[in-house]
C-alpha cells in the first residue's frame, strides 16, 4: 500500500524534482521504474522516521482477523499487535490508570477488553464511554462510572494483586491508527517523500565528480549529505508536531 499516486508522483519527479538536480546526476534522467522504486523506499523511510503509519491502518489485538473482518476491511491495511500488560494496581472500584498504545495518532477506538484466564467471566469489555483517548499521544485514560458493571474489573484487580501483581497481554485494544488522507500535514509529508527519493537517486550516481560553487569545490557526497541532513531535521520537527516531543527519563 502507498499514499502516492504512481503516475502523478513519477511525473512530478521527472518534470520538477530531477531536473533541478540534473547536474548531480551526471546529466541523466532516471527511468520511470527507477524513480518509482526510489519513491516506494522513500515512503517507507519517511514513515519510519516519523514513527507513524501514513494511512489509516486497522490494529487487531493478538490474533489474525477473521474472514468476515477481512472482508469488512476491503483494501484497508491492517496489523496485529500484542496485548498490553495489566498491573494489579491498574484496577480499582472507581479508579483506573492508563494504557499507552504502540501506534499513533489514533483515528478511532473500536473496543477495549480485559482478558483474564481463570475467573468466571474471563472477558470484560470496557464501555467506551469509560475510556478517554488522547488521539495525538495514543494514551488511553480509564475512568469507570459508578455502576454495577464496575464490579467485574474490580474483582479482576483484586485477583491480579493476590496472584503477585501482573497479567501479561491482558488488555486487548482494537483501534484504527495512522494518518487520514486529508490530514493537514499530508502535503508536507508527500513533499518530504519526493525529496528523500531525489536524494536516493543522487546517491546512486557515481560520486567521484565534483562541482564548483562560489569558487569553492565541494564533492557531491558532501552536497548530498547536507540535503539529507536538512530533510532529517524537517522530519524530526514534523514528528514532534504530529506526536509531541520525546521525554527522556534520567
Amino acid at each position: 500500500m502507498t499514499i502516492l499516486n504512481k503516475e502523478e508522483a513519477i511525473e512530478e519527479m521527472q518534470l520538477d524534482r530531477i531536473p533541478s538536480v540534473k547536474s548531480l546526476l551526471g546529466g541523466n534522467i532516471p527511468s520511470a521504474r527507477a524513480l518509482w522504486r526510489s519513491l516506494v523506499v522513500a515512503e517507507t523511510e519517511v514513515a519510519r522516521k516519523l514513527g507513524v503509519m501514513l494511512e489509516p491502518t486497522e490494529v487487531f489485538p493478538m490474533v489474525e482477523p477473521t474472514a468476515a473482518e477481512l472482508a469488512a476491511l476491503g483494501d484497508k491495511p491492517y496489523i496485529v499487535e500484542p496485548g498490553y500488560d495489566m498491573e494489579g494496581g491498574m484496577l480499582g472500584t472507581f479508579q483506573w490508570t492508563s494504557v499507552q498504545l504502540r501506534n499513533r495518532p489514533v483515528i478511532a477506538l473500536h473496543s477495549v477488553k480485559f482478558v483474564y484466564p481463570t475467573i468466571t467471566t474471563p472477558i470484560y469489555e470496557v464501555p467506551l464511554d469509560w475510556v478517554y483517548p488522547d488521539t495525538k499521544s495514543g494514551l488511553l485514560q480509564f475512568s469507570p462510572r459508578p455502576t454495577a458493571s464496575g464490579i467485574a474489573p474490580s474483582l479482576m484487580g483484586a485477583s491480579i494483586m493476590a496472584r503477585g501483581g501482573a497479567v501479561p497481554q491482558m488488555v486487548r485494544v482494537r483501534y484504527t491508527a495512522g494518518l487520514d488522507p486529508k490530514h493537514r500535514f499530508m502535503p508536507e509529508i508527500i513533499d518530504l517523500i519526493m525529496r528523500t527519493a531525489t536524494v536516493k537517486q543522487i546517491k546512486l550516481t557515481p560520486q567521484s565528480a565534483s562541482i564548483s560553487a562560489d569558487g569553492l569545490t565541494q564533492s557531491k557526497s558532501m552536497d548530498v549529505d547536507k540535503i539529507a541532513a536538512a530533510i532529517d531535521h524537517e522530519l524530526e520537527g514534523l514528528r514532534q508536531r504530529l506526536l509531541g516531543p520525546v521525554w527522556m527519563v534520567l
